[in-house]
């Protein structure tokens, strides 16, 4: 682990929207992004690569946490 250096920004993430399903993420128009969680803005971990349009996350762990931070990054 350890940190990690910011990215190059490619845009934000729209629409958060919680469903019983998971956490859905709107992702920039026409960007292939890899999506990282952090519990703590320090640590990053992968949890999706080259999403496009939009990502649901169902893991039951991390959409149970009171908080958390995704970002996306570029390929």
């Amino acid at each position: 682990g350890g940190a990690d250096p910011m990215p190059t920004p490619l845009g934000d993430i729209g629409a958060v929207t919680v469903t019983e399903d998971g956490i859905e993420l709107s992702l920039p128009a026409g960007a292939t992004v890899d999506i990282e969680y952090s519990e703590d803005l320090i640590t990053w971990e992968v949890i999706a690569n080259e999403a496009t349009g939009s990502f649901l996350d169902s893991d039951a762990a991390r959409t149970a946490n009171p908080v958390g931070f995704y970002r996306g990054t570029a390929n």
